[in-house]
């Protein structure tokens, strides 16, 4: 193999190396944000959780009582 091969070779691998760091990189950023997209969903999850319980009526609320065993 000649230097000029080797050189342009050489050149063609920085080449794909470039491309594959840059989709790396766009993959990296498309999963981040759909991670923060999923946190931002279960944090309003549970805080509607969080909501509920506090609102509900303490001790079993229109429930308590009413089941009866076999």
């Amino acid at each position: 193999m000649t230097d000029a091969q080797m050189k342009k070779l050489l050149s063609e691998m920085r080449e794909l190396h470039k491309l594959r760091t840059e989709e790396a990189a766009k993959q990296t950023k498309e999963i981040l944000s759909e991670m923060r997209e999923l946190h931002k969903l279960t944090a309003e999850a549970l805080q509607a959780i969080i909501n509920h319980q506090n609102s509900a009526p303490s001790g079993g609320g229109a429930t308590k009582g009413t089941w009866k065993s076999d």
